[in-house]
């Protein structure tokens, strides 16, 4: 239901004079590349990076970036009227609230009358953060339908990343390197979204020459090792060797390593009183290993992760 209020200031923005992306959007469209789910994405997605600041949904909603409502056309009382005006979180949750389903039934009536009788009663915040499983960083999920080309788009996204990034090295929007986490519990999931990715033409989605330009800066990366290196007097973790390589990491740009969630990062992560510890000390050579590739992955400058999840009937 959210999607409905961000689409919404979406289409707002696409045909405002504000709006910096009308000939990169004519572009794409005109190359016939992208399915029209994907061109959909995309400008949501630079909508979300550029005209929001890239950041977390729930102080979008707070900040009232993707209010629709007009207060003024709603039956209110004069201290809800002017409440809501002075707080743009409480009537985002209340346009949230009103919003209808396919059969045209209201999400949360309840919430609705909450807001319109005592609107000073309810901590917005931590209600439109509760919305969004209380995470406090920027975490976008798109959910295209099956056969619809995520893994494409994923690639679309990295292409667009690097692409403003060179302009603006210096904005945190941008991501200047990339992991990738293939969907966990498949064994032959990674080569896959490598190659898809590999095989992706940026031209698709930026003009050229730029794009041959970023497809060459781009360095891939599997992380699917679990064994030790060969020839060595002591374990060492092939995974960390293969980022390492790209010292100095502080200046590191188009690095895409695509890994197994599961099998390379998650399988040592433990848990203590109800929440995950990163960094357990262990003595324990696989526990050290993962720690390893965890701490050089967390010094990646802009990192932005990607989950390509599949799910199967």
């Amino acid at each position: 239901m959210i999607y409905k209020m961000i689409s919404k200031k979406r289409e707002a923005w696409l045909a405002s004079k504000d709006c910096q992306i009308t000939g990169l959007v004519n572009y794409i469209t005109s190359t016939g590349k992208m399915r029209d789910a994907q061109v959909e994405a995309i400008t949501t997605y630079l909508f979300l990076k550029i005209a929001c600041d890239n950041k977390p949904l729930y102080q979008l909603m707070n900040a009232g970036y993707l209010n629709n409502i007009n207060i003024q056309e709603l039956e209110l009382k004069s201290n809800t009227r002017a409440f809501l005006n002075n707080n743009p979180g409480a009537a985002a949750l209340l346009e949230y609230a009103s919003l209808t389903d396919d059969a045209g039934t209201i999400i949360s009536p309840k919430v609705v009358k909450q807001i319109k009788d005592n609107p000073e009663s309810i901590d917005y915040k931590s209600v439109l953060k509760s919305l969004f499983y209380d995470i406090s960083y920027t975490d976008y999920l798109f959910s295209l339908p099956m056969g619809a080309g995520k893994t494409y788009l994923m690639a679309a996204f990295i292409y667009l990343d690097l692409y403003f990034a060179q302009n603006e090295p210096d904005n945190k929007a941008f991501a200047h390197n990339f992991i990738i986490f293939a969907p966990s519990g498949l064994k032959t999931s990674v080569v896959p979204s490598l190659r898809t990715i590999q095989h992706f033409d940026p031209s698709w989605v930026i003009p050229e020459p730029a794009a041959s330009d970023l497809k060459r800066k781009l360095i891939f990366e599997v992380l699917d090792q679990n064994k030790s290196a060969k020839k060595s007097n002591k374990t060492k973790n092939p995974n960390v060797q293969k980022i390492a390589i790209h010292q100095p990491l502080d200046s590191l740009f188009g690095l895409v390593a695509v890994t197994n969630a599961e099998k390379v990062i998650l399988d040592r992560i433990q848990e203590k009183d109800g929440q995950i510890i990163m960094f357990e000390k262990s003595d324990d050579e696989k526990d050290r290993q993962a720690n390893e590739l965890r701490n050089l992955i967390g010094k990646l400058p802009q990192l932005s992760i990607f989950i390509d999840e599949v799910h199967h009937d």
